[in-house]
This record gives C-alpha cells, structure tokens and sequence, in this order.
C-alpha cells in the first residue's frame, strides 16, 4: 500500500484549498446539465476516507477523455486542489491520468481507493460465525448460515451491502447484516413475553437466519468491487439479489440433503424483505420473521444515511448540506455564530 509523503497524499487528509497529488477510483460518472441547460458531466472520485466530486464542463480540456475513455471503477492519479462549498467537497482537476503498471509495481492496491468498514471485517466475519454458534439453535438453519458464509468468506470481506444506498464499502455488507441481526435479536426477545406468537420454536432462529442470508444474493449480484468499482454483473441487473439469494439457499439445502417447513419459510423471507413490489420484492411479507427482518433491515439503512449525512463536510457551519438523500439541510448543532450586523440599541 502506498505509503503517503509530503507530495502524494490521501483524500481523506486534503485540507480545503490545499493543493496535493493523489490516488483515487472514478466512482460515477453522470451526464448532467444547468438550469440554463449548459451540459456538463459530474464525476465522484473516492478513497478509502473520503469522496468528492468535479464539473467537467465541455470547453475542459478532459471533457473529451472523460466521455469517452473514463470508465467507472478505474483508478487514476490526479493533481488537484480540494475545496470545500455548500455542495460538499469538490476536486478541481489540473493533471489526471490512469493508474500505470509502473505504480503497481511500486505498491499502489487498488483497496487504497476503497473505503472500508471501520471494523476490520476479518473480525466482522468471525463475530458472525460466532454469533451463529452462540444463537442459533435450529441445526439445519445452522448448516446452511455457516455453509455460505465460510465458503464465500474471501468474497464477503470485500462486499458492499450495496451501491448506493448504504454501507458502500468494503465490509459493508458484513457490517450491515451483523448489525441488523443484533437488533433483531434484542427485538424478539424484548417482545417474547408479550406476544406468543413469537414463541414458535422455530421463528427466532429464522429472524437470526434470515437477517444473515436476507441479502446473500448479493454476492452473484455486485461484481468484483477490486476490479471494476462494484458495477452490477449480467444476472445482478436482471434478476436482482432477492431471486439469487433465495437460489443460494435452496442450492446449499439440496446439496446438504436438507429440507422441511422453515426451508420455505426462509426462501420467503428472502424474496419478502424489501417489503412491496414497488421496493423490489415479489411478495409481501407474510410471516412475522419476514416482517421483522424487513422492519429492522429498513432501519439499519435509514439510520446509517441519516448518520451519513452529519458526515459530509459542509464548510463547518451548524448545518449539513442540503445535498442529501433527505433533500434538506440538517442541524448539526449549536456553533459560534458570527457576530449580527444590526446595529445595539
């Protein structure tokens, strides 16, 4: 991995209007145009720490390049000044040029340019198996959890939850199912003595189940993300994680020679989880374990873009930038504010 000096530096440690030599992926890349209707393409680069976006407007010199040799997912060097509006952080790009052999040989990792969990997700992967062990009871369910998660353990370290939504990173996905079966444990056990519906023997262990393999299918949707990005593959854009996932799971149960009621109730959690045909699933939840592990998984994604949002660097004022999925600016909280120009009494 490249060790940064005092000429190349990280994204992540840009300073406003400082002026620096880089690494970073070319993730989006989108034509767009002004409210007088002059195009433009917008581009976001990323690193391990931070993402930023440019203007390229069509009299720039890279106007020709990016529409038609830039591709999502590579990797480039770039000399540029960081800064910092109301939009969040901005490059302005002066050289740009694609990652060489040259500086693969001098250790540049194409994860340099990815962002990752803040848990190492080799830890993440062996809190799962743990938590299987320690949770889940239901021996067939078992089987086929740490089945999937062992064989695809090198893949699932690298896997985003998703694109665009949340956890768009490396462990991502690890980070997020870890999280939402956590919470989904304390939820049926806080409402157990209240309702009984939740002491059908086998419900608990397919909410723990459920949550761990609910977006499983993602790994035959989400391409190499070290490779090109983490664009979607063939079958991820025209099937979706929700039929593979469930397809994963009826494989390994075939090949284990399992089989019984909860192998169905967990195929329909699977394909139930987005909630309604308009948010991708199928079918509506029909059970109370695909109904919760759909309510939880919501959760976790909404509270993380929430929380992403605080994130953004906004030129340090109390609010965020409006620019957000929540299309407004949020309140960080009390700062000094400049001194008022109305005159005392």
């Amino acid at each position: 991995m490249i060790k940064p000096d005092s000429q190349l530096k990280t994204l992540n440690q840009l300073h406003p209007n400082q002026r620096a030599d880089f690494f970073a992926q070319l993730w989006k890349k989108e034509l767009k145009q002004t409210r007088e209707g002059r195009p433009y393409t917008k581009v976001v680069f990323r690193d391990a720490g931070r993402e930023v976006s440019a203007k390229i407007w069509e009299d720039s010199p890279w106007d020709s390049a990016c529409r038609e040799d830039w591709q999502a997912g590579g990797f480039y060097k770039i000399r540029g000044v960081y800064t910092v509006d109301s939009f969040g952080g901005q490059i302005k790009i002066q050289k740009i040029r694609p990652v060489e052999e040259a500086d693969l040989q001098q250790g540049f990792d194409p994860l340099f340019c990815q962002p990752r969990s803040k848990e190492p997700p080799e830890d993440l992967h062996e809190a799962i198996l743990e938590l299987v062990a320690a949770e889940l009871a239901h021996d067939e369910l078992r089987q086929v959890v740490e089945t999937l998660y062992q064989r695809h353990r090198e893949t699932l370290l690298l896997l985003p939850a998703s694109l665009r939504h949340h956890h768009r990173y490396a462990g991502g996905y690890l980070q997020h199912v870890y999280s939402v079966t956590r919470m989904a444990i304390r939820l049926v056990d806080h409402y157990r003595d209240q309702h009984p519906a939740l002491y059908d023997p086998p419900l608990r262990d397919l909410v723990i189940a459920g949550c761990l393999l609910h977006d499983i299918g993602k790994l035959r949707e989400l391409a190499d993300p070290t490779q090109n990005g983490g664009q979607y593959t063939s079958a991820g854009q025209l099937l979706g994680h929700l039929i593979q996932g469930r397809d994963m799971v009826r494989e390994v149960a075939a090949e284990l020679e399992l089989e019984g009621d909860w192998l169905l109730r967990l195929e329909h959690l699977i394909l139930a989880h987005q909630g309604s045909p308009e948010h991708g699933s199928p079918r509506v939840p029909q059970t109370v374990e695909a109904t919760l592990v759909h309510l939880v998984d919501q959760l976790d994604g909404s509270v993380f873009r929430l929380l992403e949002a605080f994130d953004e660097p906004s030129g340090g004022g109390p609010f965020t930038s409006p620019n957000n999925r929540w299309g407004q600016a949020l309140y960080r909280g009390a700062v000094e504010e400049p001194a008022s120009s109305e005159p005392s009494a």
